[in-house]
């Protein structure tokens, strides 16, 4: 979870109040998403839905959440990490693409501490790792398509030049 996560490097700030986190380990979204809307910081608030629709498997819903509470925090680096992994998980190139840029924007702000913001480079590394191979796998959809569709007009032309002979033929 998150506040694990965040513990290892990541700034106090980010964690999620210990009513949200306990009712989500116990597996209880809908009690923690409740939780987690009584949230009196509107950024709180917006990291409480994310967590809570993601540990519960809703990544797009996540994904709307975090993309939700960056309109209201653009700079605040937990939602635009959660906001770039799940982009990523989901194979969404483009939109991981724009959250790592938003997410290496906001660790070089002045609030993020020396030891936080090596948490957060690290983070950085890994996305930018995984965004790499999920540019690879279309890339080559890509070319596979292509090769697809190359085969497809090939066996129509095939299949025109039969038809012209059989025609001759007769």
């Amino acid at each position: 979870m998150l506040g694990l996560t965040l513990a290892a490097g990541g700034p106090a700030s980010a964690r999620q109040s210990s009513e949200v986190e306990s009712l989500v380990r116990q597996g209880q979204w809908p009690e923690a998403l409740r939780a987690a809307e009584r949230e009196r910081d509107p950024t709180a608030r917006g990291r409480g839905r994310v967590e809570v629709l993601y540990a519960a498997g809703d990544l797009g819903g996540a994904l709307r959440a975090a993309l939700e509470g960056l309109r209201i925090a653009p700079d605040d680096t937990v939602l635009a990490w959660r906001q770039t992994q799940i982009a990523l998980t989901l194979g969404l190139s483009d939109l991981g693409q724009h959250g790592l840029q938003r997410l290496e924007r906001s660790i070089e702000t002045p609030a993020i501490g020396p030891e936080a913001k090596e948490f957060w480079e690290a983070q950085v590394r890994d996305l930018r790792r995984q965004e790499g191979e999920i540019a690879a796998r279309e890339a080559e959809r890509r070319r596979a398509l292509q090769r697809a569709q190359v085969s497809v007009v090939a066996g129509l032309l095939a299949i025109l030049l039969a038809l012209v002979w059989l025609a001759r033929a007769s």
